[in-house]
Protein backbone atom coordinates (compact mmCIF):
# COMPACT_ATOMS: atom_id res chain seq x y z
CA UNK A 1 0.00 0.00 0.00
CA UNK A 2 1.40 3.37 -0.53
CA UNK A 3 1.72 5.72 1.60
CA UNK A 4 -1.13 7.99 2.29
CA UNK A 5 0.56 11.57 0.81
CA UNK A 6 2.19 9.70 -2.17
CA UNK A 7 -1.45 8.83 -2.97
CA UNK A 8 -2.58 12.02 -2.50
CA UNK A 9 0.17 13.39 -4.72
CA UNK A 10 -0.93 10.45 -7.37
CA UNK A 11 -4.42 11.54 -7.53
CA UNK A 12 -3.80 15.24 -7.82
CA UNK A 13 -1.41 14.48 -10.56
CA UNK A 14 -4.23 12.34 -12.41
CA UNK A 15 -6.43 15.20 -11.95
CA UNK A 16 -4.92 17.77 -13.05
CA UNK A 17 -3.19 15.69 -16.16
CA UNK A 18 -7.21 14.63 -16.97
CA UNK A 19 -8.06 18.40 -16.95
CA UNK A 20 -5.41 19.30 -19.31
CA UNK A 21 -5.96 17.12 -21.59
CA UNK A 22 -9.80 18.22 -21.28
CA UNK A 23 -8.89 21.80 -22.05
CA UNK A 24 -6.02 20.72 -24.82
CA UNK A 25 -8.96 19.33 -27.00
CA UNK A 26 -11.13 21.60 -27.20
CA UNK A 27 -12.21 23.10 -29.86
CA UNK A 28 -14.57 25.50 -31.80
CA UNK A 29 -17.95 24.95 -32.43
CA UNK A 30 -18.88 23.30 -35.39
CA UNK A 31 -22.31 22.39 -36.38
CA UNK A 32 -22.32 18.95 -38.35
CA UNK A 33 -23.45 20.52 -42.00
CA UNK A 34 -20.57 23.28 -41.61
CA UNK A 35 -20.12 24.61 -44.84
CA UNK A 36 -16.48 26.07 -45.84
CA UNK A 37 -15.79 28.77 -48.22
CA UNK A 38 -15.02 28.15 -51.92
CA UNK A 39 -11.23 28.36 -52.58
CA UNK A 40 -10.01 31.22 -54.66
CA UNK A 41 -9.81 30.80 -58.01
CA UNK A 42 -6.10 30.10 -59.46
CA UNK A 43 -4.67 32.41 -61.88
CA UNK A 44 -2.56 32.16 -64.70
CA UNK A 45 0.28 34.89 -63.56
CA UNK A 46 1.66 35.82 -60.93
CA UNK A 47 -0.53 38.83 -59.43
CA UNK A 48 1.97 42.16 -59.39
CA UNK A 49 1.13 44.89 -57.02
CA UNK A 50 -0.18 47.47 -59.04
CA UNK A 51 -2.78 49.73 -56.95
CA UNK A 52 -2.03 52.85 -54.40
CA UNK A 53 -4.61 52.20 -52.11
CA UNK A 54 -6.07 49.64 -50.07
CA UNK A 55 -8.97 47.86 -51.91
CA UNK A 56 -10.19 45.85 -48.61
CA UNK A 57 -9.66 47.21 -44.95
CA UNK A 58 -13.26 46.05 -43.76
CA UNK A 59 -16.24 44.37 -43.78
CA UNK A 60 -19.54 46.42 -43.04
CA UNK A 61 -22.65 44.67 -41.44
CA UNK A 62 -24.99 46.90 -41.20
CA UNK A 63 -24.16 48.51 -38.09
CA UNK A 64 -21.36 45.79 -37.16
CA UNK A 65 -17.83 46.91 -38.37
CA UNK A 66 -15.68 43.99 -38.47
CA UNK A 67 -11.84 45.63 -39.04
CA UNK A 68 -9.46 42.79 -40.54
CA UNK A 69 -6.81 42.25 -38.46
CA UNK A 70 -8.29 43.34 -35.42
CA UNK A 71 -11.77 42.04 -35.29
CA UNK A 72 -12.34 38.40 -33.54
CA UNK A 73 -14.62 35.43 -34.60
CA UNK A 74 -15.85 35.54 -31.09
CA UNK A 75 -16.54 39.18 -31.07
CA UNK A 76 -18.60 38.71 -34.59
CA UNK A 77 -20.24 35.95 -32.89
CA UNK A 78 -21.12 37.56 -29.90
CA UNK A 79 -22.72 40.88 -31.58
CA UNK A 80 -24.53 38.77 -34.34
CA UNK A 81 -25.46 36.62 -31.85
CA UNK A 82 -25.91 33.63 -33.93
CA UNK A 83 -23.44 30.98 -36.32
CA UNK A 84 -21.23 28.48 -35.32
CA UNK A 85 -17.24 28.64 -36.19
CA UNK A 86 -15.95 26.36 -38.79
CA UNK A 87 -12.29 24.78 -38.75
CA UNK A 88 -10.52 22.83 -41.51
CA UNK A 89 -6.77 22.39 -43.05
CA UNK A 90 -3.47 21.98 -41.93
CA UNK A 91 -0.48 24.35 -40.96
CA UNK A 92 -0.41 26.96 -43.16
CA UNK A 93 -4.31 26.34 -44.41
CA UNK A 94 -5.52 25.79 -41.00
CA UNK A 95 -8.69 28.06 -41.29
CA UNK A 96 -11.70 29.26 -38.79
CA UNK A 97 -14.70 30.42 -39.85
CA UNK A 98 -18.38 32.30 -39.95
CA UNK A 99 -20.86 31.42 -42.44
CA UNK A 100 -23.84 34.05 -42.37
CA UNK A 101 -26.82 33.73 -45.67
CA UNK A 102 -28.49 36.75 -46.69
CA UNK A 103 -31.35 37.81 -48.43
CA UNK A 104 -31.29 40.77 -50.76
CA UNK A 105 -33.52 42.55 -53.81
CA UNK A 106 -31.32 40.10 -56.18
CA UNK A 107 -31.43 37.19 -54.69
CA UNK A 108 -29.74 35.04 -51.68
CA UNK A 109 -25.92 35.32 -50.89
CA UNK A 110 -23.69 33.71 -48.95
CA UNK A 111 -20.85 35.36 -46.88
CA UNK A 112 -17.93 33.63 -44.78
CA UNK A 113 -15.76 35.67 -42.01
CA UNK A 114 -12.49 33.88 -42.15
CA UNK A 115 -9.33 33.63 -39.60
CA UNK A 116 -6.61 32.21 -41.28
CA UNK A 117 -4.17 29.88 -38.66
CA UNK A 118 -1.14 31.34 -40.32
CA UNK A 119 -2.14 35.08 -39.71
CA UNK A 120 -5.39 35.38 -37.58
CA UNK A 121 -3.20 34.16 -33.75
CA UNK A 122 -4.77 32.94 -30.48
CA UNK A 123 -7.68 35.21 -30.96
CA UNK A 124 -8.69 34.24 -34.41
CA UNK A 125 -8.80 38.04 -35.75
CA UNK A 126 -10.46 38.21 -39.10
CA UNK A 127 -8.10 38.52 -42.45
CA UNK A 128 -10.33 37.30 -45.25
CA UNK A 129 -13.77 37.77 -46.50
CA UNK A 130 -15.73 35.33 -48.85
CA UNK A 131 -18.77 36.14 -50.65
CA UNK A 132 -21.08 34.28 -53.32
CA UNK A 133 -24.37 34.35 -54.80
CA UNK A 134 -26.05 31.12 -54.02
CA UNK A 135 -29.15 30.18 -56.26
CA UNK A 136 -32.19 29.77 -53.59
CA UNK A 137 -32.54 29.74 -49.35
CA UNK A 138 -32.78 25.70 -50.07
CA UNK A 139 -29.04 25.31 -49.18
CA UNK A 140 -29.02 27.38 -45.98
CA UNK A 141 -27.75 25.01 -43.43
CA UNK A 142 -27.86 25.49 -39.19
CA UNK A 143 -24.07 26.78 -39.24
CA UNK A 144 -24.85 29.51 -41.80
CA UNK A 145 -27.85 30.70 -40.43
CA UNK A 146 -29.80 33.56 -41.97
CA UNK A 147 -28.58 37.35 -40.40
CA UNK A 148 -30.84 39.93 -38.94
CA UNK A 149 -31.98 42.82 -40.96
CA UNK A 150 -29.95 44.93 -38.85
CA UNK A 151 -27.13 43.22 -40.19
CA UNK A 152 -27.29 44.29 -43.61
CA UNK A 153 -26.65 45.99 -46.06
CA UNK A 154 -23.63 44.14 -46.45
CA UNK A 155 -20.64 45.23 -48.06
CA UNK A 156 -16.50 45.57 -48.22
CA UNK A 157 -14.95 49.44 -47.64
CA UNK A 158 -14.96 50.72 -50.67
CA UNK A 159 -18.70 50.00 -51.09
CA UNK A 160 -17.47 46.63 -53.21
CA UNK A 161 -19.68 43.24 -53.25
CA UNK A 162 -21.55 41.17 -55.71
CA UNK A 163 -23.77 41.81 -58.44
CA UNK A 164 -21.39 45.19 -59.55
CA UNK A 165 -20.22 45.18 -63.41
CA UNK A 166 -16.87 45.36 -64.21
CA UNK A 167 -16.86 49.00 -64.64
CA UNK A 168 -18.38 49.85 -61.58
CA UNK A 169 -15.51 47.78 -59.91
CA UNK A 170 -12.80 49.61 -61.89
CA UNK A 171 -14.63 52.95 -61.08
CA UNK A 172 -14.44 51.84 -56.98
CA UNK A 173 -11.15 50.09 -56.92
CA UNK A 174 -9.58 51.09 -60.36
CA UNK A 175 -7.50 49.15 -63.06
CA UNK A 176 -7.06 45.25 -62.09
CA UNK A 177 -3.75 44.48 -61.22
CA UNK A 178 -4.57 40.95 -63.14
CA UNK A 179 -7.54 40.24 -65.29
CA UNK A 180 -7.90 36.73 -66.36
CA UNK A 181 -10.95 35.38 -68.41
CA UNK A 182 -13.72 36.21 -65.62
CA UNK A 183 -11.29 36.79 -62.99
CA UNK A 184 -9.89 40.30 -61.87
CA UNK A 185 -7.83 40.52 -59.43
CA UNK A 186 -6.66 43.74 -57.23
CA UNK A 187 -3.93 43.91 -55.49
CA UNK A 188 -1.67 46.26 -53.03
CA UNK A 189 0.98 46.19 -50.97
CA UNK A 190 2.80 48.84 -49.06
CA UNK A 191 5.54 49.71 -45.89
CA UNK A 192 3.51 49.88 -42.79
CA UNK A 193 5.06 53.10 -40.40
CA UNK A 194 8.41 51.57 -38.80
CA UNK A 195 7.71 49.94 -35.48
CA UNK A 196 10.69 50.10 -32.63
CA UNK A 197 11.28 46.60 -31.12
CA UNK A 198 13.77 46.51 -28.09
CA UNK A 199 15.94 43.39 -28.39
CA UNK A 200 17.45 41.12 -25.07
CA UNK A 201 20.06 43.46 -24.71
CA UNK A 202 17.54 46.43 -24.83
CA UNK A 203 18.57 48.27 -27.73
CA UNK A 204 16.00 49.25 -29.62
CA UNK A 205 15.97 49.12 -33.59
CA UNK A 206 13.61 49.83 -36.60
CA UNK A 207 11.55 46.71 -37.84
CA UNK A 208 9.72 47.10 -41.22
CA UNK A 209 6.51 45.66 -41.28
CA UNK A 210 4.68 45.26 -45.11
CA UNK A 211 0.60 45.32 -45.27
CA UNK A 212 -0.92 43.31 -48.47
CA UNK A 213 -4.58 43.74 -49.50
CA UNK A 214 -6.01 41.62 -52.34
CA UNK A 215 -9.48 41.66 -53.64
CA UNK A 216 -10.22 38.86 -56.22
CA UNK A 217 -13.59 38.99 -57.75
CA UNK A 218 -15.10 35.96 -60.23
CA UNK A 219 -18.04 37.39 -62.88
CA UNK A 220 -20.38 35.84 -64.59
CA UNK A 221 -22.58 37.46 -67.35
CA UNK A 222 -20.84 40.42 -66.44
CA UNK A 223 -21.29 40.66 -62.94
CA UNK A 224 -19.75 40.10 -59.65
CA UNK A 225 -20.38 36.23 -58.06
CA UNK A 226 -18.08 35.55 -56.21
CA UNK A 227 -15.59 37.36 -54.42
CA UNK A 228 -12.66 36.57 -52.15
CA UNK A 229 -10.90 39.82 -49.83
CA UNK A 230 -7.91 39.47 -47.65
CA UNK A 231 -5.57 42.04 -45.64
CA UNK A 232 -1.87 40.76 -43.84
CA UNK A 233 0.68 42.52 -42.53
CA UNK A 234 4.36 40.91 -41.85
CA UNK A 235 7.88 41.58 -41.72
Amino acid sequence: MLPRTTAKYLRSATLISAAWLSMASVKPAQADDALPPPPAPRLSAQVPSTLARMPVSYLRLGILKITLEKTSLDRVREVVRTGSIGEQGDASEHIYWLCYTLQTKVGFQRVWIISSGEFGGPRHTVDTIVAASIENVSVETASCPKLDAKFQPVSLDRRTWLGLSRNALVHQLGQPSLEDGEQLEFSYTGKVATKQLRTVTRKRHAATFYVSSNVTVETVNGATRRVWASKTTQN
